[in-house]
């Protein structure tokens, strides 16, 4: 588990972590090519959103990379390297 409070990078020392973002702002997370099976969960805590941008990875969700409202859980799972896929309360 680890709280945020602004924008940051994932890293393969992340895999299976539970994150909790506390930002009046919009939070930015990278997210840079990672192990096959990497995954994590991103909690709204704050007002601010949360956006993952794909930095030399292409991230995959039926409804957006940025969370809804304060609250909204989302989900990171990389099925290779450089492709993973965003699930949850997520929004365009």
């Amino acid at each position: 588990m680890a709280e945020f409070f602004s924008n940051f990078n994932l890293t393969a020392a992340d895999n299976n972590k539970l994150f909790f973002i506390n930002s009046a702002a919009t939070v930015t997370v990278t997210v840079p090519t990672l192990p096959i099976g990497f995954s994590c969960q991103l909690i709204q805590v704050g007002a601010g959103t949360i956006t993952l941008t794909p930095s030399g990875t292409t991230l995959n969700s039926a409804n957006g990379l940025s969370t809804r409202t304060t609250n909204s859980v989302i989900g990171l799972v990389m099925n290779s390297a450089t492709v993973g896929y965003v699930f949850g309360d997520t929004i365009f």
